[in-house]
C-alpha cells in the first residue's frame, strides 16, 4: 500500500470516527483507561467499547501507552522521549489521531517517581530472596494480587531467554523495574477515579493495570478483533472459556442443537486436515496438515517400535498465558521429555511449529541444539505434515497446553499432556497427568497399556463449543473476510486495510444492533461475549456460523 494512500485512509477512518463518537465532556473526575498502541483492527473494536463504557459510567475517556513497561527497562523515559510524546499528542500525529477521534481525551505519560524507586528497592530487599524457584516466581503475590507469572512471560519474551535464572543479575534489575512498573499503578488508581480498563491481552506486564482493576472489582474488558472478556478477582486471564464447557453442554438448548453443532465441528475439523489454511486458527498461515504424496521415502523408522511425536511451543510466547503448568516453563517441560526419552525404547521425533520464524523466535534453534545433546530424539523439518507422520502410524503426541491435543485425537491418535491448564485437560480423550510423577508413570508405562477407545464424539463436542459456540466473530460478520482482506491475521493488526475494510463493509444497521449488544455484555456478569448477548437465539447463531466455510 502505498503512503497517498494510505493517508486517505487514515484521514477516512478519522473523519468516520469523529461523526460517529461525540467527544465527553463529563464535568467530574471519572475516567475509563484505554491502552494506546498501533493495532488497527483493535482500534476499530475498542472505540465502541470505550465510548460505550465513557457513557455508561460519565467518564472521560484517557490513554496510556503500551510501551512504558519497556521504556522503563530501557531507561528511556527522558525529555526528548517526552517531548515527542508531548507533541504527538498535542498535533494528534499518527496513533494519537486516531484515538483523538473516536473520543480520547487525553495522554497519559506515566513515569517513574522517587517514591516508586524507593519503595521497589524496600519491596525487592523484603521478597526477593524468598523467590528461591522459578515456582515461586510465577505464583508471586504483591496485595494479593498475581505478578509474578506477568514477570516471568515478559522477562523470557524481552531478553528471548528459553527460561528464567533467578540469580541472573539481568533478572533482578527486570525484577526491580517490575516493582516499580506495579507500583507506578497501584499509586495511579489510589489517585485517580479509574472506573473501567480496556486493553487487548491479559498477558505480559502490559497486562498489569488489567489485573489491578480485577482485583479492585473494577470493569476490566479484554478487548481484541476476534473475542471480549470480562476480567474478575476470581478470572484474572482471558481465553479460559473452556473452564465452562462442562456445564454449557448440559444446557438444554445446547443438548437440543448438539447433533448439528457435532455436524459443524465435523466439517470444519476435516476441512483443517485437508489442508486448508485458518480454520478457527487465525494466526496461521500455513498448515501443518498439507497432504503431501510420498510412497517410498518413510519419514519414521519401520520397526514395531512404539513411536512418539514431540510437539514444542514457543519458549517466549507468554507460557502462563492460560495459568501454571506441571512445569515452570515450556523450556523445562521440554527438557524433561528429553531426558525421558533417553530412559525408553521408543523412537521419539520432534516437530517444531511452521510459525516459528528464526530471526524473531529462537526455539527452533534451541531444539536442534537439544537434539545434539540428547540423541534418542530426531529433529523433523517443520514443513513435514502431519497427515504423513499419522499415516506412518505415529502412536503418541507429547504436548504441553497446544491445540494439537485436540486434533491428533481426532485422527486416532493419543495425546499426552503436560498442563493442568491445557484447555483439554478436563477432557478424556487423551492423557491429562495431574503432577509429574503421573507423567511420568504414563510415558514409561505405555507399553503395558492397553489404548482406550478415542469418543470422537468428545473431541466434536469441545471444537464446537470453542469456536462455533464462542466465535471468534464477536465484532464482525466473518472474521475470515477482514484477514483475507488485510492478507493475513499480523497485517489484521498492523495494517490500514483493516480501516478500509471496515469502512467498506459498514453497516449503521448492523452495528447500532452491535452496541446494544456490548451494551448487555457490559452490564452482564458474563465472562465472555457471545450470540446471547445479541439477543439470538443458539440455532440462529449456528445458521450465520454455518455459512462461514
Amino acid at each position: 500500500m502505498n503512503l497517498f494512500k494510505k493517508i486517505l485512509i487514515y484521514l477516512k477512518y478519522i473523519k468516520f470516527n469523529k461523526s460517529q463518537f461525540k467527544k465527553k465532556n463529563y464535568n467530574n473526575n471519572n475516567i475509563v483507561l484505554v491502552e494506546f498502541n498501533s493495532f488497527t483492527g483493535y482500534h476499530i473494536t475498542v472505540s465502541y467499547i470505550i465510548n460505550i463504557l465513557a457513557d455508561k459510567y460519565k467518564a472521560k475517556i484517557k490513554a496510556y501507552p503500551e510501551i512504558i513497561f519497556h521504556q522503563l527497562i530501557e531507561n528511556k523515559i527522558n525529555f526528548f522521549k517526552n517531548f515527542l510524546f508531548f507533541l504527538g499528542s498535542k498535533l494528534k500525529l499518527k496513533n494519537f489521531g486516531i484515538f483523538s477521534s473516536f473520543g480520547t481525551s487525553s495522554f497519559i505519560n506515566l513515569s517513574v517517581n522517587n517514591y516508586c524507586r524507593d519503595s521497589s528497592e524496600k519491596i525487592v530487599k523484603k521478597y526477593f530472596k524468598k523467590i528461591k524457584t522459578k515456582e515461586n516466581l510465577q505464583n508471586f503475590r504483591l496485595n494479593n494480587i498475581l505478578i509474578g507469572d506477568l514477570i516471568y512471560d515478559s522477562y523470557l519474551k524481552y531478553y528471548k531467554k528459553k527460561t528464567v535464572d533467578i540469580h541472573d543479575e539481568s533478572f533482578l534489575y527486570f525484577f526491580q523495574k517490575s516493582i516499580e512498573y506495579y507500583l507506578l499503578w497501584v499509586n495511579f488508581f489510589k489517585t485517580h477515579n479509574i472506573k473501567a480498563v480496556v486493553a487487548p491481552q491479559s498477558t505480559y506486564m502490559a497486562a498489569l493495570p488489567l489485573r489491578i482493576a480485577a482485583n479492585l472489582d473494577i470493569k476490566s474488558l479484554v478487548c481484541d478483533v476476534e473475542r471480549l472478556y470480562s476480567l474478575k478477582k476470581n478470572r484474572i486471564r482471558s481465553h479460559k472459556e473452556y473452564g465452562d464447557f462442562y456445564k454449557i453442554i448440559k444446557e438444554k438448548e445446547v443438548m437440543k442443537n448438539i447433533v448439528r453443532g457435532r455436524k459443524e465441528a465435523k466439517k470444519r475439523l476435516d476441512l483443517r486436515f485437508s489442508g486448508k489454511v485458518g480454520v478457527d486458527i487465525s494466526y496461521l498461515g500455513k498448515s501443518p496438515y498439507v497432504k503431501r504424496e510420498v510412497k517410498k521415502n518413510f519419514i519414521l523408522k519401520q520397526n514395531n517400535k512404539i513411536k512418539i511425536l514431540v510437539a514444542p511451543h514457543s519458549f517466549f510466547d507468554a507460557p502462563h498465558a492460560l495459568g501454571n503448568h506441571l512445569f515452570a516453563d515450556y523450556f523445562e517441560w521440554l527438557v524433561y521429555i528429553f531426558e525421558l526419552s533417553q530412559k525408553t525404547d521408543y523412537d521419539w521425533y520432534i516437530k517444531c511449529h511452521p510459525q516459528f520464524h528464526q530471526n524473531t523466535d529462537p526455539t527452533a534453534s534451541i531444539v536442534k541444539f537439544l537434539c545434539t545433546k540428547y540423541k534418542s530424539i530426531k529433529y523433523l523439518q517443520p514443513s513435514v505434515s502431519h497427515n504423513k507422520l499419522i499415516s506412518e502410524k505415529i502412536d503418541y503426541v507429547v504436548t504441553c497446553n497446544g491445540t494439537i491435543a485436540l486434533e491428533y485425537p481426532y485422527l486416532g491418535v493419543y495425546a499426552i499432556n503436560g498442563s493442568i491448564n491445557s484447555p483439554v485437560s478436563s477432557f478424556k480423550f487423551n492423557y491429562n497427568p495431574h503432577s509429574k510423577k503421573e507423567l511420568n508413570q504414563i510415558i514409561m508405562n505405555l507399553k503395558k497399556k492397553n489404548k482406550k477407545k478415542i469418543f470422537k464424539n468428545e473431541i466434536l463436542n469441545f471444537y464446537f463449543l470453542k469456536n462455533i459456540y464462542f466465535s471468534n466473530n464477536w465484532f464482525f460478520v466473518n472474521y475470515n473476510d477482514l484477514i483475507r482482506y488485510c492478507a493475513s491475521h499480523r497485517d489484521v493488526l498492523r495494517s490500514f486495510k483493516a480501516y478500509e475494510f471496515f469502512l467498506k463493509n459498514y453497516n449503521p444497521i448492523f452495528f447500532a444492533n452491535k452496541k446494544k449488544s456490548i451494551k448487555r455484555f457490559i452490564e452482564s456478569k458474563d465472562y465472555i461475549y457471545n450470540f446471547k448477548h445479541e439477543g439470538i437465539s443458539l440455532k440462529e447463531h449456528m445458521l450465520m456460523q454455518e455459512k462461514l466455510y
